[in-house]
């Protein structure tokens, strides 16, 4: 069996003995290296067939796992991983070979991308069983629900697994029932448990028995899906494709929060029969963590996840993992992100890492795996040595505040370049089989030719490559240029590999250059031209004299200003011819043929700060070129793919600058620092949505953003490129302007007829500057109140007003009430009085004056009985101004603001009156 990874392949072959032979075969490089288990047989056993070793699975590490044939016939497995051989056997394997078989003994199968081989041995009544045999050497038997319990020569009598995913969470196999009939199976891991199972056949698949395999599955992937093949009842042969239903995420309610409580958390999926597992410590769970039956108790912060699986209908794998986080008790936000100091970037040596955090008492927790970090990930203590390429990332916690976000920060670490240079170019695709990651941005090594892949393959966006025009790949700047179809040119990340901006050109041009001045230059059919990198405008010079029949494929300025260029004949075979020669960058004109290249077929060339010339050579290669003789050395084979397009970086790029304050939104003024990790760099910024240069604003001191803007920075250093443009986008949500309103005294004691005074303070908050006017309400009868001012505008500071209110007093004539001691004495004179006035009117009806003064006493006799009746009131009803009423009552007091400032706050006062 011949099996292949996507780096590597491996198989065997017999030789004139029969002796079976293993080997690996590296795509890149198109090597092969011998497979030779140093416990495997060298001859043949007659009974049991060949000795020797038979990888069967590799991985994309390099690793094979397979099985040797001892000299005794016995089968054995082994692992195959970076020169070591480790064989092994499963416990209760047959030691012989029975019933003649060719599957007795351990034979593995699948290795995944961990080192997790799976597989299947023979016990001594030839029945076969799953195993699954972990990286650190542990063993787990297994059969398939279903299997046959006997064996029989020359069937498969149980259960044989082919295939582990390269995740290591799925096996397929098949198995045999006991009346022999064959079954594919998916079996769902994680390695951990015992996993569940799903048994199919394949449709139209034969239900005979007489046929040694009815249906096996060969390969599965991380998401359940298994190809394989199977018979119909006609003996053939067809392929099929089974695809597993992962089961729904589960969900939760509350939502993850900041609650001020304790949280009664339900987990629902909507799969009914869905089991459900969790944990609450961070960790990702699996069929052994706790199972769901209830609403889970959330007293204090912590998160939950967890996963579901349906058990119940075949064809089902697990869920995806869901986390929800909850904070219990009182939070002021979440804790700052953290930063990295130095930032994320290339670097030429081991670099210490420092991680800080601005919140008060922050705790630092951070991974280095590729796992996003919890608390239970590994605490920061002390600065963080990398000294290999990798990526930490980081959160921070406090007392008080929810977690931060996840800070990442990658770190490139590649040797220093001993020319001071770096060599970058874009890889093709020679006939679609040698490139792994065509139209990409790489760094060659001037020294070995060996190419690393900058960014990640998903960066990898057609970065300019075309298998009939070379591209052109040069530096401008501090960045890249690249042409592709020659109409389009390119401005390219280097530090990422995309494409930031594109322009396309008046007309095709080839062979661009860029002039130590910055000039753009380049051909347009045998016419040298400028190039306005703007516009894409072509302005012609004059044109080219080169010998007759050649064209110009490829040029590169000198640091003195020399143009190079490459003028070939376009032939093949014998006749084709390059050569190195010198132009005129005014007009064209040939100023030197220096001599032939030879026999490689440059396509690119560019000019290094060592004094050489480096080219792309269409086999692969790259090649250095002496600039003085045109003498030229085969430097190396690219590893990844084909060299187009070359430019030389004359000096390494300063870092990254770097911001003290994670961009993000904000509920107050921040205060930003920026730093750069280059020695002596100068860091330029812009806060308008401009991207900086050497022009721009030299920063000197912390930036104070006040409102929501974006600061973007690039570092310069001296023998340094400029580095690439740092982004920070802050939004700053103020509290809306308003204010405070106070009151001193809040109680007021007021003798009727007199008034009393307090004083009301407004204060601003976020910056609160309108006018508040006053008002009042609620006075006791005959009071009044005023406000002195009856307006104020806060200026920053808290600023006052005086509420006075008056009360008034009673009529003098109505002030005193008739005492109780006299009422009887004036209703016993009433009937005197009255006969009185009787008698006087009858004796004198002629003199006014007795009758008139008889009248008033008789009307203030009555006024005075009647002001008795109800027993000790204090007003007067007869009529009168009798003034504020004694008593207590509560005034309000409103303080307005209008306009942009509009807020409105309600105070109150105390008051009592006395007499």
């Amino acid at each position: 069996m011949q099996t292949r990874g996507s780096l590597f392949h491996c198989g065997g072959n017999y030789d004139t003995t029969s002796l079976y032979h293993g080997f690996i075969y590296t795509i890149a490089s198109r090597t092969f290296t011998d497979l030779e288990e140093p416990n495997a047989g060298n001859g043949t056993v007659a009974s049991y067939g060949i000795q020797g070793t038979t990888p069967l699975s590799i991985n994309d590490s390099g690793s094979v796992t397979g099985y040797y044939v001892d000299s005794s016939g016995n089968r054995h497995g082994f692992i195959y991983s970076a020169g070591n051989y480790t064989s092994f056997d499963v416990s209760g394997a047959t030691t012989l070979n029975a019933h003649g078989g060719s599957f007795s003994g351990t034979i593995p199968m699948s290795i995944d991308s961990a080192g997790d081989v799976a597989g299947s041995y023979t016990d001594s009544s030839f029945v076969r069983h799953g195993f699954i045999r972990s990286a650190s050497g542990v063993i787990t038997t297994f059969d398939a629900p279903g299997a046959g319990t006997s064996g029989a020569s020359g069937t498969i009598g149980g259960t044989l697994p082919t295939s582990i995913d390269p995740t290591g969470s799925t096996i397929a196999g098949v198995y045999d029932d006991s009346s022999g009939l064959g079954h594919g199976f998916v079996y769902y891991l994680p390695l951990t448990d015992k996993g569940s199972f799903t048994s199919f056949p394949p449709p139209n698949m034969t239900t005979s028995t007489a046929f040694p395999i009815q249906g096996a599955d060969f390969s599965v992937n991380a998401s359940g899906t298994v190809v394989g093949f199977y018979l119909d009842n006609n003996e053939a042969a067809h392929g099929f494709e089974y695809a597993s239903t992962p089961t729904p995420a589960p969900t939760f309610n509350p939502p993850q929060g900041t609650y001020s409580s304790a949280q009664s958390v339900t987990i629902s999926d909507t799969d009914s029969s869905a089991a459900i597992y969790y944990t609450t410590d961070g960790s990702t769970p699996t069929l052994s963590s706790t199972k769901y039956t209830g609403p889970v108790s959330v007293s204090s912060s912590e998160t939950l996840t967890a996963i579901a699986l349906d058990t119940t209908v075949g064809g089902y794998i697990e869920s995806a993992v869901v986390s929800a986080a909850y904070t219990i008790g009182s939070t002021v936000g979440a804790a700052a992100t953290p930063t990295f100091t130095p930032p994320a970037g290339t670097y030429a040596t081991a670099q210490t890492v420092t991680i800080l955090d601005n919140t008060p008492g922050a705790t630092i927790y951070y991974t280095t795996d590729g796992i996003p970090p919890t608390t239970n990930s590994t605490l920061y203590v002390d600065p963080i040595e990398v000294s290999s390429s990798e990526t930490i990332e980081a959160i921070a916690v406090a007392t008080g505040y929810s977690n931060s976000a996840v800070a990442s920060a990658a770190y490139t670490i590649s040797s220093a370049n001993p020319q001071g240079f770096i060599l970058y170019s874009t890889v093709g695709n020679v006939g679609g089989v040698y490139s792994l990651y065509p139209n990409s941005l790489v760094t060659v090594d001037p020294a070995s030719g060996t190419q690393q892949l900058v960014g990640q393959p998903a960066n990898a966006v057609n970065v300019a490559w075309l298998a009939a025009n070379p591209v052109n790949n040069l530096l401008y700047g501090t960045g890249l240029l690249s042409t592709n179809s020659d109409v389009t040119l390119y401005a390219i990340d280097p530090s990422s590999g995309a494409v930031s901006s594109q322009v396309t050109l008046s007309q095709s041009v080839s062979a661009i250059a860029v002039s130590p001045q910055g000039a753009l230059y380049g051909r347009s059919g045998n016419t040298l031209g400028t190039i306005n990198s703007a516009t894409g405008q072509f302005s012609p010079l004059g044109t080219l004299s080169l010998a007759s029949g050649y064209f110009l494929e490829a040029m590169t300025f000198s640091q003195q200003g020399t143009l190079y260029g490459v003028e070939e004949n376009g032939q093949s075979g014998a006749a084709f011819s390059q050569h190195l020669i010198t132009l005129n960058p005014a007009n064209g004109a040939l100023m030197s043929d220096i001599g032939s290249l030879g026999s490689y077929v440059v396509e690119d060339i560019t000019y290094a700060q060592d004094g050489n010339i480096y080219a792309t050579n269409f086999s692969y290669a790259l090649l250095k070129i002496d600039p003085q003789s045109a003498s030229n050395t085969l430097i190396g084979l690219g590893n990844i793919g084909d060299l187009e397009g070359i430019a030389a970086l004359a000096a390494p790029l300063t870092a990254t600058p770097a911001f003290s304050i994670a961009p993000g939104t904000y509920a107050s003024p921040q205060t930003v620092t920026i730093t750069d990790a280059t020695s002596g760099a100068t860091i330029y910024y812009t806060t308008n949505g401009t991207t900086p240069s050497t022009a721009s604003a030299a920063y000197s001191g912390p930036i104070t953003v006040s409102s929501s803007e974006t600061i973007e920075a690039i570092a310069a250093a001296s023998g340094y490129a400029n580095s690439t443009v740092a982004v920070a986008q802050y939004t700053i949500n103020l509290p809306a302007p308003d204010f405070q309103l106070s009151v001193s005294p809040s109680s007021l004691s007021i003798a009727r007829g007199q008034s009393g005074t307090a004083v009301f303070t407004v204060t601003p908050v976020n910056g609160f500057n309108s006018a508040v006017s006053f008002s009042c309400s609620g006075l006791p009868a005959e009071a009044t109140c005023t406000f002195s001012p009856a307006t104020v505008t806060p200026d920053g500071s808290p600023v006052t007003s005086t509420l006075t209110i008056r009360t008034t007093a009673p009529a003098s004539a109505f002030q005193t009430p008739l005492q109780s001691s006299r009422r009887l004495l004036y209703a016993g004179l009433f009937p005197f009085f009255a006969s009185w006035f009787a008698f006087a009117i009858f004796r004198a009806r002629r003199r006014l004056g007795a009758p008139f003064w008889g009248l008033l006493i008789l009307l203030l006799v009555s006024a005075g009985l009647a002001s008795c009746g109800g027993g000790g009131g204090t007003g007067n009803s007869g009529g009168g101004d009798s003034g504020t009423p004694l008593g207590t009552s509560t005034v309000s007091i409103s303080a307005s603001a209008a306009g942009s400032g509009a807020a409105n706050h309600a105070a109150s006062v105390t008051i009592t009156i006395t007499q």
